[in-house]
C-alpha cells in the first residue's frame, strides 16, 4: 500500500504520547500483552485517542491513566518477581499502533485484533530499525490495512 504520509508535528506528538504510555506501563512491570489488548480495545482509546482531536492525545501519562485505569485497571496484571517487559519494544509498539491508526483510519480495537501482540513481537526486530513511514507502509501491506 502506497499513499501513507510522513507523520510530523502534532501527529508525531500523538504517537509519542502513546509511546510514553506503553513505556511507562512496561517499566511498572505490567504484562504488556494484557495491557496492549485492554488499552487498545478500551472505550478511552476509542473515544479519545482514535479521534481527530482530543486533549488526551497530548496529555501526560498520569492524566491519561486517570481516565483509562478505572476502565481497565482490574484486568491488568503485573509480571511476577519484578520482571519487566523490554521498554524499548513496548514504546515501539505503542508508537506503531498509533501511527497505523492515524495513517490508515483503522480503529485501535480493530488494529490490535488484526495485528496481535505476538505479531508485533515478531515484527519488532526488523521494523524498529527502519524509517517509521517505511515500517508503517510495510505493515499496512502485510496486514491489508485500508487507508481511509
Amino acid at each position: 500500500m502506497k499513499g501513507l504520509h510522513e507523520i510530523e508535528g502534532v501527529e508525531y506528538d500523538i504517537c509519542e504520547t502513546q509511546q510514553i504510555i506503553f513505556r511507562t506501563y512496561a517499566l511498572k512491570g505490567y504484562d504488556m500483552e494484557i495491557f496492549t489488548k485492554e488499552y487498545l480495545t478500551s472505550d478511552f482509546c476509542g473515544r479519545y485517542m482514535d479521534r481527530s482531536y482530543s486533549r488526551f492525545q497530548l496529555e501526560d501519562v498520569g492524566e491519561c491513566s486517570d481516565f483509562f485505569l478505572p476502565e481497565i485497571g482490574e484486568k491488568l496484571k503485573k509480571y511476577e518477581n519484578g520482571k519487566i517487559f523490554d521498554p524499548d519494544v513496548a514504546e515501539w509498539m505503542g508508537f506503531t499502533y498509533r501511527q497505523l491508526q492515524l495513517e490508515t483510519g483503522v480503529k485501535s480495537k480493530e488494529l490490535v485484533n488484526k495485528i496481535t501482540f505476538s505479531d508485533m513481537l515478531r515484527l519488532y526486530p526488523g521494523m524498529h530499525t527502519i524509517d517509521e513511514l517505511d515500517a508503517a507502509e510495510r505493515i499496512s501491506e502485510m496486514y491489508n490495512l485500508v487507508n481511509n
